[in-house]
């Protein structure tokens, strides 16, 4: 589908994969949940983060490490063109 969008508007597809696995998403929609505090802070302070350093980030970083992945994954939940423009 999106090949055929691609040639109609003047492109050609060099390249796609799908990235982002099933159980990444599952996290990043949870995350909007357990964002709730910053959303609070944020109302109160005008401020995402109220101490931006790592030490902050710290369970939050260790936690969705072991779901982000810069290799391709055969059932993503996304997917990532690569396309060139014809002369």
């Amino acid at each position: 589908m999106w090949e055929k969008r691609l040639n109609d508007a003047g492109f050609e597809m060099v390249r796609w994969w799908h990235y982002f696995s099933p159980s990444a998403m599952r996290v990043l929609e949870w995350g909007h949940y357990f964002g709730l505090p910053s959303l609070i802070a944020h109302v109160l302070t005008r401020k995402w983060l109220l101490a931006p350093t790592r030490w902050n980030l710290r369970f939050t970083e260790r936690f969705v490490r072991k779901y982000a992945s810069v290799e391709p994954v055969d059932d993503g939940t996304f997917t990532f063109y690569i396309a060139r423009k014809r002369p």
